[in-house]
């Protein structure tokens, strides 16, 4: 009996959902995309041995990358299709580009940071501050008679003076829903001191890591500089 190629997903925002077509049936499957260093140490590992040992490589590669698949998928995979593993590879590779990598990197750095330090504002939608009026020191709409005030059309919203951490809707930071899944298996991840062996979560724990003593700095920076003592 062939081992299932199906393992637990890592819930941390980057297990993604993806399919393949095989004689003309859409398979559909959870997977974890490469980063580019592993494709490009990949790529050239199987360019440097024989064909059929560059196979293997590839397929191992691939398949350290599913979650859960179909069946019949994993079947096709088992029997050697001969399209399964190059239609796995090119999905499994497709979403990796300097630009997404550096976009990716840098919005979950600047997210962290955003909710260390501004957390009144990380998590708020800059469509609902349009609308309601919020306590800018508490990050909570304000009330009148037990009724959520509506922002006075004619006010001045606080990024159009510089006064919100976010800055503007256009180009402005935010902590996302990935960056919430991405910090929250981080801090599963510490307290056991166990992190699964991918290479995602190993470039997302440093991140994470980067900006948490990046704002502690901050603060502690901002407290001697106002007399306090520093923590």
């Amino acid at each position: 009996m062939k081992r299932s190629l199906s393992r637990t997903p890592l819930r941390d925002g980057y297990d993604l959902h993806g399919s393949v077509t095989l004689e003309g049936k859409e398979y559909r499957l959870l997977y974890r995309p490469m980063l580019r260093h592993d494709i490009r140490s990949i790529a050239q590992e199987a360019r440097w041995v024989s064909e059929q040992t560059g196979r293997e490589v590839i397929r191992s590669a691939v398949l350290d990358q599913l979650l859960v698949c179909d069946a019949s998928l994993e079947a096709l995979i088992h029997e050697d299709h001969p399209d399964a593993i190059p239609s796995l590879w090119r999905l499994v590779t497709a979403r990796q580009s300097p630009q997404w990598e550096r976009e990716s990197a840098q919005n979950l750095y600047s997210g962290q940071m955003l909710r260390l330090l501004h957390p009144q504002v990380a998590t708020r939608k800059c469509s609902d501050c349009k609308v309601w009026w919020y306590n800018h020191q508490t990050g909570k709409i304000q009330m009148r008679d037990g009724e959520f005030l509506r922002r006075p059309i004619d006010q001045v919203l606080p990024c159009q003076i510089g006064e919100c951490a976010k800055g503007s809707p256009d180009g402005r930071l935010e902590w996302t829903e990935q960056n919430r899944l991405a910090a929250e298996h981080f801090v599963r991840c510490d307290a056991v001191g166990q992190f699964p062996n991918d290479p995602i979560v190993r470039r997302n724990a440093a991140i994470l890591r980067k900006a948490m003593n990046d704002a502690m700095r901050l603060v502690n920076r901002a407290r001697v500089g106002s007399g306090q003592t520093a923590r």
